[in-house]
C-alpha cells in the first residue's frame, strides 16, 4: 500500500488533505524533494509508514521543515496545495 489504498479510491485521502490544509494541520507542500529508500517514517499525507520496499520522498514543506511522503501522496498533496493557493 502506498497511502492511497489498494482499491485506488483516493476520495477519502483527498478530503483529508483538503481539510488538514484548511485547518493548518498539514502545511502546504513545497517544491524541494529528495528521494531514497523508505525508513519506516510515517507519510505526512496518509500517515502510513514508508517501508524499505517503497521510495520515501523528503519534502521541504512551505513552513521550512523537511517531512516524508510516499510519491503518490506527494503528488496529491502538491495538487491540493496548488488548488488551495489558487483559491479554488
Amino acid at each position: 500500500m502506498d497511502g492511497w489504498g489498494s482499491d485506488g479510491d483516493d476520495s477519502a485521502l483527498v478530503a483529508s488533505v483538503r481539510a488538514r490544509l484548511a485547518s493548518g494541520d498539514l502545511p502546504g507542500a513545497g517544491l524541494t524533494v529528495a528521494a531514497g529508500p523508505g525508513t519506516h517514517h510515517p507519510c505526512i499525507v496518509c500517515l502510513m509508514p514508508i517501508t524499505p520496499s517503497q521510495i520515501e520522498y523528503e519534502v521541504s514543506d512551505n513552513a521550512g521543515a523537511v517531512v516524508t511522503s510516499h510519491f503518490r501522496c506527494y503528488l496529491l498533496w502538491r495538487a491540493e496545495t496548488r488548488r488551495r493557493d489558487r483559491g479554488e
